[in-house]
């Protein structure tokens, strides 16, 4: 490379596309390979359906220790104490599962005192329950202390450490059990595995999370990508020739590259904007760009202050009881059989939830779009609430009208609302996207109708909510920035896509495939320049001198002896 061509712009901009493009090639291929497998495969999970179907049926006669005792006695107090409270069995008891923000924490309910740390053989005990198999059928695989590399996100590491089995099924099944909670909390297979693996855990460089220099890493690289974009479109159109201009063997062409270099000139003026916009909107959820923080999924969170206006505070647990904790039970078991019950609070009463648990054949009709959705505190399934301290404990599925219009003006109470209508269609920003999209964030449900209320501050802030789930999504401008930049241009979740499958299937394929040839193409070409360019290296590496063997001189007997 002669440093006299970099001070010319068009060269500088030409080498380095050129050698980005020789270090981030390869990445870029498998990038959008990967994402076509995500489309439609995301990371192996215990769905919702198959953990609620295979759960003990609650019996909370045996309750004796009321949640506020349990949680004094296993020190969830003060900065820890609960921020979530699941009552369910284990085996034949009743238990409390507690999350203080990190981890969960298990409490028997009949005695107060805290589950011991699971061996491998109770660990078995309780899957073999959940499973309702042959012992024989299950076997001990492993204990992790540490994530492997399915159980990398914060939703498994809470409940680590685990043990893992293999079940005899033919599929290579395997499930992953708590040694806190003595709940299975992942299932795998030989399938689920591999698309796992080569969608999401190589679209996200998933292995590499656990290392201190993964984000800085991370956040370089997406510059450079951005950076190789911009010098590829910049150059493609600087050297695309409006007319034929360009001869090749005597023949006109548009452009001044042939054989596979040509094919990415046009394959770039095609497909490289929008490898450009991946790679940008793919640096908000890799915190690359200063100041745009990850994205959370389905709108912007309330702040402290509005969170504690919609529930009433901190969960308050000292209200329940074990015979007010029976008495919704029994409330909702008029309807089904719940098999778990959580506490939430909103407008500063407390409710128990319970999901109606599906049978072995409604299991495969149940949507799943997190690998959350087990633990998730809101399904868009059938559920019931229940008063969780009132006399007056009576089942309802739905929250009011007015309770809804009345949390709205709370949440804001200064502004005036410019419109509140219910919503039975999704709009732009209420809406579902693909359910393997973002699968590791802990998604808020989309049920309708919705209430969505617009008010007229600077903002133009946008709340829904949500009466079947107590939900609510909050859009200021850097929520709907966060929307379009991110879930639009990474997602391609745009309505008229979309909404209209399986164009919207069909659109991002294309776009994905053209960007894979886009990248593809470069692959021979820098194979050969790296080539050259070692035997180069190699012609003008330092080499030593032969060492000259001493000559051996002859005897007479030598001689004799080789037959001279």
């Amino acid at each position: 490379m002669n440093i006299k061509k970099l001070l010319d712009w068009r060269k500088l901009l030409i080498y380095s596309h050129r050698w980005l493009g020789i270090v981030l090639g390869v990445m870029f291929v498998i990038w959008c390979i990967s994402g076509i497998i995500l489309m439609y495969y995301a990371m192996p999970r215990l769905t919702a359906a198959e953990r609620l179907m295979r759960m003990e049926p609650l019996n909370l006669s045996a309750v004796q220790v009321a949640p506020a005792d349990a949680a004094k006695a296993a020190k969830l107090t003060g900065k820890q104490s609960p921020s979530r409270l699941r009552v369910a069995m284990l085996g034949d008891r009743p238990i409390y599962r507690m999350n203080s923000g990190s981890t969960w924490t298990t409490i028997y309910a009949d005695t107060g005192e805290p589950l011991l740390p699971m061996n491998a053989d109770e660990a078995k005990t309780a899957l073999t329950r959940f499973l309702k198999l042959d012992p024989s059928k299950i076997h001990y695989d492993r204990y992790l202390t540490t994530s492997d590399l399915f159980t990398l996100d914060s939703v498994f590491k809470q409940h680590l450490p685990l043990h893992r089995f293999s079940v005899d099924d033919g599929a290579g099944t395997k499930y992953y059990v708590s040694e806190r909670t003595g709940e299975a909390v992942l299932r795998t297979d030989t399938k689920t595995r591999l698309l796992g693996f080569f969608g999401y855990s190589v679209h996200r460089l998933q292995w590499m999370k656990e290392y201190d220099w993964w984000m800085p890493f991370f956040s370089a690289s997406l510059w450079f990508c951005i950076l190789m974009s911009l010098t590829g479109i910049v150059a493609g159109i600087w050297r695309y020739g409006l007319s034929p201009r360009f001869r090749h063997k005597g023949v006109r062409s548009h452009s001044p590259y042939k054989g596979w270099m040509k094919w990415h000139h046009y394959a770039g003026l095609i497909f490289g904007f929008f490898i450009l916009t991946w790679m940008i909107s793919g640096s908000f959820m890799g915190q690359a760009i200063p100041g745009v923080a990850a994205p959370f999924f389905g709108g912007g969170r309330l702040t402290p202050a509005q969170q504690a206006l919609v529930t009433g505070g901190a969960m308050d647990l000292k209200a329940i009881t074990p015979d007010g904790m029976r008495s919704a039970a029994a409330a909702i078991g008029s309807s089904f059989a719940p098999k778990e019950m959580e506490l939430m609070q909103f407008g500063g009463k407390a409710y128990f939830v319970s999901y109606r648990p599906p049978s072995p054949l409604e299991v495969d009709q149940w949507e799943t779009t997190s690998i959350s959705d087990f633990i998730a505190p809101a399904l868009d399934q059938e559920h019931l609430f229940v008063s969780a301290t009132g006399p007056d404990q009576q089942s309802f599925s739905r929250f009011g009208d007015d309770v809804m219009m009345a949390t709205a003006r709370k949440i804001m109470p200064d502004v005036p609302i410019q419109e509140a209508v219910w919503l039975n269609d999704y709009d732009d920003y209420y809406y579902r996207t693909a359910p393997t999209f973002n699968s590791a964030a802990l998604k808020v449900v989309r049920p309708l109708p919705v209430l969505r209320v617009a008010f007229d501050d600077a903002d133009k802030t946008l709340i829904y909510l949500s009466p079947t789930h107590a939900q609510i999504a909050k859009y200021a401008p850097e929520d709907r920035f966060k929307r379009w930049g991110y879930f639009g241009f990474h997602a391609l979740d745009f309505g008229f896509l979309h909404n209209h499958r399986p164009l919207w299937d069909i659109v991002t394929a294309a776009l994905l495939i053209g960007c894979a040839v886009l990248s593809a193409t470069t692959l021979v070409p820098t194979y050969r320049r790296l080539k050259r360019h070692a035997q180069r290296l190699w012609k003008w590496a330092p080499r030593r001198s032969p060492v000259q063997k001493p000559a051996t001189q002859l005897t007479m007997s030598d001689g004799r002896a080789s037959g001279d």
